[in-house]
């Protein structure tokens, strides 16, 4: 028995072969168009929900940093303002010495 002959390869003849070809194909189209169905009806909104929860999370992160640089010039502040608070308590005791 040949594995090639002019009518038959590998036992099967090139209709048979052609066939299976056909077959085949409509099998791995029929799989490719449910794929890009479920990636496009399933998935996609998912993929948009990740996308918006995404630039939500970016979103809060600029306020959180906008909030950290008020909070510490706010910081700055307080402790400035408690400087002149100090100097202010110490003048006012240097007075009331003096009386």
């Amino acid at each position: 028995m040949h594995i090639f002959t002019i009518h038959t390869f590998l036992s099967l003849t090139w209709a048979e072969w052609g066939s299976l070809l056909v077959i085949g194909g409509a099998v791995f189209a029929g799989l490719h168009k449910l794929l890009s169905n479920l990636v496009d009806n399933v998935l996609g909104p998912i993929n948009n929900n990740l996308k918006r929860l995404n630039s939500s999370f970016e979103e809060w992160n600029q306020w959180h940093k906008q909030a950290n640089k008020r909070f510490e010039n706010g910081d700055k502040h307080f402790i400035r303002h408690d400087e002149q608070l100090k100097d202010h308590e110490r003048r006012i005791t240097n007075l009331e010495e003096r009386k």
